[in-house]
């Protein structure tokens, strides 16, 4: 086994402790953040000593090697002694996990380069520790990945700042709709469509595009169109709607959109088309 491409970059300047640590004491934050110390073989070029060992810390974010053992160095000279910094995020696999007599051999594998280490089998503990830190920050990047889609189960529970509230009052004249077409956008319930006499367009809060996320404090995420139709129809005086605004981007339909109409009496205006361009489509 032999070391690539190093898959990090060195740093040698002093100054590096402000520039990576404005205001921050580095050895207090290096003692708060550390999940394991110790050494790790690393390989190394040399035909006599093939394995060398280096003293490591893994952090939530980096596994750092150092070229010394540094526990008494200063916060300066610990930056200087900096070998390699890997951040955990370039990290894409551990790999080649082999089981000797005396050690455990594995590559890390980032985008950049391998890097081959291995650690005694007294100490499998450290194989352990990197491979959990590295699947968190998995999680962690899938989780930020999830809070920007729009259909975001996440999204909607933790950005409640970006949710607005919207009420409108039933007018027993109209029905028990709110003058509204809604429709599937993946599993999200998307405004289609505002009818000039409803409930929702007199009041003008509501746009076309915005998504519904609950109708009277019940999510109807993953919900079907007809279903959540059927749950403003229920609210006998008042449904209040929790909506993330479209802020004026209105997506293109799918040809297996679903759209379900929510107005007053159906004999106040005709009935769509049951299909129509291969929309599927329904009035109440």
């Amino acid at each position: 086994m032999s070391s690539k491409k190093r898959p990090v970059s060195r740093t040698s300047s002093s100054s590096v402790t402000d520039a990576l640590f404005p205001g921050v004491n580095l050895e207090q934050a290096e003692k708060d953040a550390v999940l394991k110390e110790g050494t790790i073989d690393k390989e190394s070029s040399s035909l006599f000593y093939p394995w060398r060992p280096k003293f490591c810390v893994l952090t939530p974010e980096n596994l750092t090697i150092f070229r010394w053992h540094s526990k008494k160095k200063s916060s300066q000279e610990r930056v200087r002694n900096i070998l390699y910094r890997m951040p955990l995020d370039d990290v894409t696999a551990i790999a080649n996990i082999a089981k000797g007599k005396k050690h455990i051999h594995f590559t890390m594998v980032t985008k950049d380069g391998t890097l081959d280490l291995r650690v005694g089998l007294n100490n499998r503990e450290w194989l352990t520790q990197i491979q959990m830190a590295v699947l968190a920050r998995k999680n962690r990047r899938d989780f930020v990945k999830e809070l920007k889609t729009r259909s975001s189960v996440v999204a909607n529970k933790f950005k409640r700042k970006a949710l607005r509230r919207r009420s409108f009052t039933k007018d027993l004249e109209y029905g028990d709709g709110i003058g509204i077409t809604i429709k599937n956008e993946g599993e999200c319930i998307v405004v289609a469509r505002l009818f000039s006499d409803g409930p929702a367009a007199k009041k003008g809060t509501l746009k076309i595009g915005d998504e519904i996320i609950e109708v009277n404090g019940r999510d109807v995420h993953g919900y079907h169109a007809e279903k959540v139709a059927s749950v403003i129809k229920q609210q006998t005086d008042k449904v209040i709607l929790m909506i993330k605004s479209s802020h004026g981007k209105i997506s293109v339909g799918t040809q297996s959109e679903y759209r379900h109409t929510i107005c007053g009496d159906a004999l106040k205006r005709p009935r769509p088309l049951s299909i129509v361009t291969g929309s599927a489509m329904a009035s109440e």
